[in-house]
């Protein structure tokens, strides 16, 4: 999963003066990935954590609702 590397892709972007606010979460993620046994595994197996983890906090909720949609800013969209 390479999690051990991503720490180096961190420490690169703030070295850089990049901010890794974006791969920050994904770390978190593969840690778990790591802590449930899947270290060996690529990166799709997070998916599983993910929904796990939606699972857990929405626990006996049921939605019809489809995720918001993001919309990209600029000066030609």
């Amino acid at each position: 999963m390479q999690a051990d590397a991503y720490v180096n892709l961190i420490d690169a972007s703030r070295s850089a003066d990049v901010s890794a606010e974006l791969v920050l979460p994904m770390q978190s993620l593969m840690k778990r990935g790591v802590a449930a046994g899947q270290a060996n595994a690529d990166l799709s197996s997070l998916v599983a954590l993910l929904r796990l983890s939606k699972q857990g906090a929405e626990a006996g909720k049921t939605s019809t609702k489809s995720p918001p949609t993001m919309r990209l800013a600029g000066p030609d969209r």
